[in-house]
């Protein structure tokens, strides 16, 4: 079984390919071999897949590649539904990370709500950065061992398929994070240099429609990041 910890010590970069809908997509995607694929449950995606659908992917994703953590992504959902999904993929034991696009208070709050169902599953924040990026912007959501950095938009929760923009990443970040946001083979080596970021988090990058993955798309940029080499930034 992979674990975020083993994945957080190596000197490669991580891949999570989110978005993930259709049964027919999973083992498509699973056989690139990504370090994270994440599932939307978000009322405000286009890629949001019913809970009876998601148990049955997650499932098949830790029956037959263990290795991939898988990630139940939540933004705009209420607490008591953030929960009632989690219980439902923990009672099959198929769930590793939680993805949260909230502010540090519903955060730290749903932080204590597992805590109090005895559901020891880390929680990833998604921070939308509005300007240069320092350290201060992780300080109200720690402790953390992973989170993902994303294009702010104030009309939208995520997903906007805009990177952010490159000035942002001046400092230089000593936290675990991805990077988000308009990433696609033909930015993402670029992407990776600037931003320092431990690896990237993508959907649309790699899609002909949302949930569809292009096989192409997927093999490109793999090829790439499995490639690149964090210490040679």
């Amino acid at each position: 079984m992979g674990s975020l910890q083993t994945l957080l010590n190596r000197n490669v970069p991580l891949v999570k390919i989110c978005g993930n809908k259709f049964e027919s997509e999973v083992l498509k995607v699973a056989s690139f071999k990504p370090d994270f694929m994440g599932w939307i449950f978000s009322p405000f995606s286009p890629r949001k897949i019913e809970l009876k659908d998601a148990i049955k992917q997650f499932y098949t994703i830790k029956e037959k590649h263990n290795e991939i953590l898988t990630v139940a992504v939540f933004s705009g959902n209420p607490m008591n539904e953030i929960l009632h999904i989690v219980k439902s993929l923990n009672e099959f034991n198929c769930i590793d990370l939680i993805q949260v696009t909230e502010d540090s208070t519903f955060i730290k709050n749903l932080k204590m709500e597992l805590e109090k169902h005895d559901l020891s599953i880390p929680v990833v924040p998604v921070i939308r950065p509005q300007a240069i990026i320092t350290e201060d912007i992780f300080s109200p959501f720690e402790p953390s061992q992973l989170y993902i950095l994303d294009r702010f938009d104030p009309e939208k929760r995520g997903g906007t398929g805009k990177q952010i923009p490159p000035e942002y990443f001046k400092n230089s970040i000593k936290k675990n994070f991805l990077v988000a946001g308009g990433i696609n083979s033909s930015n993402v080596l670029e992407i990776l240099q600037y931003s320092k970021a431990m690896g990237v988090d993508l959907s649309s990058g790699v899609e002909d429609s949302p949930g569809i993955k292009n096989e192409k798309k997927l093999e490109e940029l793999f090829f790439k990041v499995k490639n690149f080499k964090i210490l040679d930034v």
